[in-house]
């Protein structure tokens, strides 16, 4: 049976790495999706005059499409930085870690925040800004899809008219796990921050211990 510091590591090291992976999922998705509605708006039939709602499509999905090759690049960096601690965890995971082994797993993990703290306080900000651009393009969809239904015009059904909404509501929901995500990585960077500030005020106890020695 595991102890519960054994325990409460192996859910913590799961979920953060987990994190990481649905991060790296969500960049994916971001620059795919900005790339897909780029295209489909500079080639399709209206192409030549833009209209408001198609032009903000255009600018949302350019947005997201940048915004997802720094989001991958930022990702992947995080990934190689962990992947040191995540071999030693898979060493250790299949056993009864030790309170030494998981003190020397918990310092893995804070030096790697530690290196990795300005990627990791980027990421917020990143994840907020592509929530944001995914909540635009769902709202944009919206409108693109009420339009026509408000004109009071007759509107045949069909699965063009449907893909609108189906549109939206994946944008929608992709935007708010990107600000999920985003609050995770906050949660998670708050924690890490208490926790070396409580390893720097040790040192600095230590210190002054052999200094009146």
């Amino acid at each position: 049976m595991q102890s519960n510091q054994s325990k409460a590591f192996n859910e913590e090291f799961r979920s953060f790495f987990s994190l990481y992976l649905v991060n790296l999922v969500l960049a994916a998705l971001t620059m795919a999706l900005g790339l897909a509605i780029v295209v489909q708006e500079v080639v399709s039939p209206t192409a030549a005059v833009l209209a408001p709602v198609s032009l903000l499509q255009v600018i949302a999905g350019g947005i997201a499409f940048v915004l997802g090759l720094v989001w991958i690049t930022a990702t992947a960096r995080l990934l190689r930085g962990i992947r040191v601690v995540r071999k030693a965890y898979r060493e250790n995971k299949k056993q009864e870690m030790s309170p030494e082994e998981v003190t020397g797993m918990m310092v893995h993990l804070m030096t790697q925040y530690r290196d990795q703290k300005p990627l990791i306080r980027a990421m917020v900000v990143i994840c907020s800004v592509g929530g944001i651009c995914y909540l635009l393009l769902g709202i944009s969809n919206l409108i693109s899809a009420i339009v026509p239904l408000a004109s009071g015009l007759p509107v045949p059904f069909s699965a063009g008219a449907i893909l609108p909404f189906i549109a939206a509501a994946i944008n929608l929901a992709i935007g708010a796990g990107c600000l999920r995500v985003s609050r995770y990585f906050r949660r998670y960077a708050k924690v890490w921050d208490t926790r070396l500030g409580a390893l720097a005020q040790s040192e600095g106890e230590l210190a002054q211990m052999l200094e009146k020695a």
